[in-house]
């Protein structure tokens, strides 16, 4: 139970990945559909969002790794 407290971050980012590219992928389309933003914008948006999730992700795995 210890060793799995330590994963429980991680593991949760993790789980929330698929959700949160519909949910963004959703929010982009009608700004870019609505004018408000360019579609290389709404890209760029898109694409730094789920990598700082990676990111944070992984940061979180080496920081809980001992």
């Amino acid at each position: 139970m210890k060793g799995s407290k330590k994963w429980l971050s991680v593991m949760a980012i993790a789980m929330s990945i698929p959700s949160s590219i519909a949910g963004l992928a959703f929010i982009i389309n009608e700004l870019v559909e609505k004018n408000i933003i360019d579609f290389k914008v709404g890209f760029l948006i898109f694409l730094l969002v789920i990598l700082s999730m990676l990111w944070l992700m992984v940061s979180y795995a080496f920081n809980k790794k001992n």
